[in-house]
């Protein structure tokens, strides 16, 4: 399948992608969340053996590193490449365990055209006040909003096949650890059985080492 092309990178520069998040009112521990996220979809970008997970990973980096410069909407932008890393984890761990049959979670075209739509409304609000109409904002976060939405209804999906893998792995524990203790079971009942009949033979051994004696004092008699 075709890979829709990437999207331009915009202008930051490389020693601010570290840098304190400016003009925004969400707390310090989400700004630094925010950057180590930035450094792992970049360094997943660079890694990864999948073509899917690469683009994926590559655009996100975009949309993090645009998110820093934007002037409107900043913690609606801020939040948003939040969900998109987490989106990008998951989808890059369920890439990751893709198999000959894999019938992937949701369309990739689908998710590389609305993160490029993403990216593109975030170039939008890098304008300089007086050179966007606030009726463009209105409709840039508008479209952000919906794409929040998409990006959220993605993360339930990957992270219901994540639940249920593992419910379906606790289960095969289950039933192998059961396997197992019945197994034991027969083992003990086996062994059980062999104590009994050794005692069995020693007991009918001692009564017939009794006997023989017995019987030599009558014949004598």
């Amino acid at each position: 399948m075709a890979l829709l092309p990437l999207p331009q990178s915009t202008a930051v520069d490389s020693h601010r992608l570290d840098a304190p998040i400016l003009r925004s009112t969400l707390p310090v521990q989400v700004k630094g969340t925010f950057n180590y996220a930035l450094r792992t979809l970049k360094e997943l970008s660079q890694v990864a053996n999948q073509t899917s997970t690469t683009v994926v990973a590559s655009i996100a980096v975009l949309i993090l590193e645009t998110a820093h410069s934007v002037r409107s909407c900043k913690d609606e932008c801020l939040l948003l490449a939040m969900q998109i890393s987490e989106l990008v984890l998951l989808f890059s761990e369920s890439d990751s365990q893709a198999g000959d049959m894999y019938e992937p979670l949701i369309d990739i075209s689908v998710l590389i055209r609305t993160l490029s739509e993403v990216h593109d409304c975030q170039k939008k609000l890098t304008k300089r006040g007086f050179f966007i109409r606030a009726l463009e904002v209105r409709e840039v976060k508008a479209a952000l909003k919906r794409h929040a939405q998409d990006i959220e209804n993605a993360i339930q999906i990957f992270r219901t096949r994540s639940s249920l893998r593992m419910q379906r792995s606790i289960v095969r524990q289950v039933k192998s650890d059961a396997q197992n203790t019945e197994e034991f079971i027969e083992q003990l009942d086996v062994l059980r059985h062999e104590i009994e009949q050794a005692g069995a033979l020693q007991t009918v051994s001692q009564l017939h080492i009794l006997f023989v004696p017995m019987t030599i004092s009558d014949d004598l008699r």
